[in-house]
């Protein structure tokens, strides 16, 4: 709770915003015993009114939010953080989302994740190459707050059940091979930076 009061103290501004909702949350899990699942959203976003939307639309106790503003940023993030779930945009300063959908679901630690792309391309070809590509759900911008609560709550549960099963044997509960060689590769991007 200090560390959250401070970081709020010494925040101005959008970074203000995001330290307030950081200590509601750090305090709602205080007065709940501290057993808020703590789960982590990567908004794949260039479009900061769109970020700070997404961010007030779903801010809840124990949900942590990263942004990324291109598709090497998320490359990044991915590789350094724990991501319970991905929003995507498909137009990028640094590529198509499309491209980087085709990646996250090529590579086994962000293959169960689950992507919800956010566009504002609205034909129907683009959607169903999204779902063909892995996306589990497809919202067309601009979006009402409610329809995307509704998809990322949905998407939130599935996703953080299937990550588990991914990474644990059925049999003893044990982490896996999955479990391990992810962990490896977190330890080796961190000893390389």
């Amino acid at each position: 709770i200090t560390e959250a009061a401070k970081a709020l103290e010494e925040a101005s501004g959008e970074e203000g915003l995001a330290a307030l909702a950081d200590l509601l949350r750090t305090l709602q899990a205080a007065a709940s015993g501290g057993d808020v699942e703590r789960r982590s959203i990567l908004l794949i976003e260039d479009d900061p009114d769109l970020v700070q939307f997404t961010r007030e639309a779903l801010a809840a106790p124990g949900l942590d939010f990263h942004v990324a503003g291109s598709a090497a940023q998320a490359r990044a993030l991915l590789d350094d953080k724990e991501i319970s779930l991905i929003l995507l945009d498909l137009i990028l300063p640094d590529g198509d989302g499309r491209n980087l959908l085709m990646e996250l679901r090529e590579r086994p630690a962000t293959s169960v994740i689950p992507v919800v792309v956010t566009t504002g391309k609205t034909s129907p070809q683009v959607r169903a190459e999204c779902l063909a590509l892995g996306a589990d759900e497809f919202l067309e911008k601009p979006c009402s707050a409610a329809t995307l609560q509704e998809a990322v709550k949905a998407r939130l549960g599935s996703g953080s059940e299937l990550a588990r099963e991914f990474r644990r044997d059925p049999l003893t509960g044990l982490a896996n091979r999955a479990a391990f060689h992810e962990a490896f590769e977190r330890a080796r991007y961190v000893a390389s930076v």
